[in-house]
């Protein structure tokens, strides 16, 4: 059963859900689109933003496109393409075959790979032109991190500990106060 309810039964669950599901259910509140209406609009809509931000930052590191095709695509259905049975199901056009993918649970990981690739793009921003306004965005994503999902924000800071660090020691001092 639900652990929550089992061991708060009698007063109500005593918890919080975390951001990102309010986030993705602003929409649906706010221009009065149903549940399943949403929740098919996100199943096509945060993978294809995902895939378009880890597209970005694969073509701004290899500068190919075809590696950057490659990489995104394999990230997103990882190694669902690499089972000759899998592979049959889709060219059938088996409804069954994309339930097993990890992008189509639409809170975790859908949004969190979204504002991952969102922060790893601006990063790669910040290294590439150092102007402050990269940091704030930075800082402004590292900030929604924390309310979005609980243990995103330990990742961004030890992203950021890590360039911090390579930073003081590579004599760019004024980058990592900028980080820090």
């Amino acid at each position: 059963g639900n652990p929550f309810l089992f061991e708060h039964k009698f007063y109500g669950p005593q918890f919080m859900q975390s951001g990102g599901e309010t986030i993705l259910a602003a929409p649906g509140k706010l221009l009065d689109i149903s549940v399943p209406t949403l929740n098919l609009l996100y199943k096509f809509l945060l993978p294809a933003i995902t895939f378009l931000l880890l597209y970005g930052l694969i073509f701004r590191l290899t500068a190919s496109s075809a590696w950057s095709i490659a990489g995104a695509l394999m990230y997103l259905v990882g190694s669902q393409w690499l089972y000759a049975n899998n592979l049959s199901h889709l060219l059938r056009g088996d409804a069954g075959f994309f339930d097993g993918f990890v992008y189509n649970r639409p809170v975790h990981p859908q949004f969190d790979g979204m504002l991952t690739f969102l922060y790893f793009n601006i990063l790669l921003s910040a290294l590439k032109s150092q102007k402050i306004r990269w940091f704030v965005v930075l800082g402004l994503l590292l900030g929604l991190s924390f309310y979005t999902y609980f243990y995103s924000f330990t990742f961004f800071l030890a992203l950021n500990f890590v360039f911090a660090f390579l930073w003081f020691f590579t004599g760019k001092r004024i980058q990592m106060w900028h980080m820090i």
